[in-house]
């Protein structure tokens, strides 16, 4: 079992940049849902939503933006929910059904609290309802709750579960870098506990947005690093299938054994796809990588109240380096598209 949920802040100018940013992140996590809020999305059809996924699959419901803002989007795996119901309200979206496995009805919850406070208390009742319902069933809410003290007071009443946070302290960073806080959340009841007793919530590394992604899940089993990293954007370079093959038929060694022949076959492949890359991007992806880790590792020095003025600047001009390089990437693979 594995959620994934983000403010997403749009996915931006032609839906490209974070469009790419959430595929990779639904590749590397493999989550059963993803719910997303701030999607400033009009209506969007299924077609569009599987190649986000990046699976025929799944399914999913939507709240509309209004204006320039707001809209949410809950996406599903077909695989191990089945829907039966949908529900909403002024500032969240729900979804009840069946999770295949264990035949448990589900209620799954993505919300997006207001700012105002008349509204935060309409809000929190809404929420409330809905829940103590069924609250017999098994819910999960999370989102973007925009806390105020009635957040603890809803808990309470309630009877749900505030899921720690692992990873980091704070799941939104102002743009200036002086304000950290944690509005990102997943709340629980006891039904949906006894379902799954070994569950945590850790925070992801910010990339394209001022909130990190958070993802619930029950299991914490580590198989080790995956044998090979391919960048779908590689595969798509000009005479890139010469390469691997060429590569894949190269001998590695007839007396070896053939799980070695293999691995030796993999890694061969591996280095021809990753060296004909470089000829078309640099060494672009690295640079990112190494902004990126200065930028992730000052920010979660600042979480600690342990930066100074100094190191602040470096900080904001590490995750300057490295969003300029990404949108360097990012028009490249554009220019490429057109041409």
């Amino acid at each position: 079992m594995k959620f994934l949920s983000l403010n997403i802040r749009g996915f931006g100018a032609g839906r490209v940049s974070k469009v790419g940013w959430l595929k990779g992140i639904c590749r590397s996590q493999k989550p059963d849902f993803v719910l997303l809020q701030e999607t400033k999305l009009h209506m969007v059809d299924l077609q569009w939503i599987r190649a986000l996924w990046g699976d025929i699959n799944c399914n999913f419901i939507q709240k509309e933006m209004v204006g320039k803002s707001g809209g949410q989007l809950i996406i599903w795996d077909t695989n191990v929910f089945d829907a039966t119901d949908v529900f909403s309200c002024d500032f969240f979206i729900g979804i009840r059904g069946t999770w295949i496995r264990s035949q448990k009805e589900l209620n799954v919850v993505k919300v997006y609290g207001p700012h105002d406070d008349h509204y935060k208390a309409i809000f929190w009742d809404q929420l409330h309802n809905t829940i103590s319902s069924d609250f017999n069933l098994a819910w999960v809410i999370c989102g973007d709750f925009n806390e105020s003290r009635m957040f603890n007071e809803f808990i309470e009443k309630s009877n749900l579960i505030d899921i720690p946070l692992g990873g980091r302290l704070f799941t939104r960073v102002s743009d200036d870098g002086l304000k950290f806080s944690k509005l990102d959340r997943f709340l629980v009841n006891e039904a949906f506990h006894n379902l799954w007793s070994r569950i945590s919530v850790v925070a992801l590394d910010r990339d394209k947005s001022d909130h990190c992604s958070i993802v619930l899940k029950d299991d914490d089993r580590n198989f080790g690093p995956k044998p090979i990293k391919i960048f779908d954007d590689w595969l798509d370079i000009d005479g890139m299938d010469h390469v691997i093959k060429e590569a894949w038929l190269e001998e590695v060694g007839s007396g070896s054994r053939l799980d070695c022949r293999l691995r030796n076959k993999l890694k061969k492949t591996k280095m021809a796809i990753k060296s004909k890359s470089l000829l078309k991007f640099g060494n672009l992806d690295g640079e990112i990588d190494m902004f990126k880790s200065i930028a992730n590792t000052f920010e979660l020095k600042a979480e600690l109240g342990c930066l100074d003025e100094v190191e602040r600047v470096q900080w904001l001009e590490a995750r300057r380096e490295w969003i300029q390089r990404d949108r360097i990437k990012v028009n490249m693979l554009k220019q490429k598209a057109r041409i």
